[in-house]
């Protein structure tokens, strides 16, 4: 019978501070929020993005004719980074590209799962929660918030073998 009750004990108390953690996790607190962001974003578009497994919202602004990308091809974008109230934090200027070697570079992996839907010459937007995208960390802007970028894939650069 002390054998049965200690392990109850033991068990309790697991619960129990198995809730209190993740209870405290500040993500969750945040998660229900930016996904109420998220939606009324969606909602008041009026585009059809289609949501990914991972979370990434995408939505092809204009289709490419060209080839798709392949990991460790250097990629040549064109992009806007905004907050989802139309609040620019980064984009490429003028005639400036961004250039990246496909899902080996440190780039947010929201972006990268965008860029692997996309045709050299094709236009995206790519709406990223932050579980993909900054985290908890922000950038130029609080944690936990969704981002959007419209990013125009202009080349993709095969390695030669």
């Amino acid at each position: 019978m002390l054998k049965q009750l200690k392990y109850f004990v033991i068990i309790s108390l697991t619960g129990i501070f198995t809730f209190i953690i993740t209870s405290c996790d500040p993500s969750k607190k945040y998660e229900k929020d930016e996904q109420e962001k998220i939606d009324n974003y969606l909602a008041s578009s009026n585009l059809q993005f289609s949501h990914k497994s991972s979370g990434l919202y995408y939505y092809e602004i204009s289709p490419g004719t060209g080839e798709v990308p392949n990991l460790y091809d250097t990629i040549e974008v064109k992009y806007t980074g905004k907050l989802l109230d139309g609040t620019v934090f980064d984009e490429t200027k003028d005639n400036e590209t961004f250039k990246f070697i496909f899902y080996v570079d440190p780039i947010i992996e929201g972006f990268n799962e965008g860029v692997s839907y996309m045709k050299e010459g094709g236009k995206s937007y790519f709406l990223i929660p932050s579980t993909i995208g900054y985290g908890n960390y922000g950038y130029l802007f609080p944690a936990y918030t969704p981002t959007l970028f419209e990013v125009e894939l202009i080349r993709i650069g095969r390695i030669s073998k």
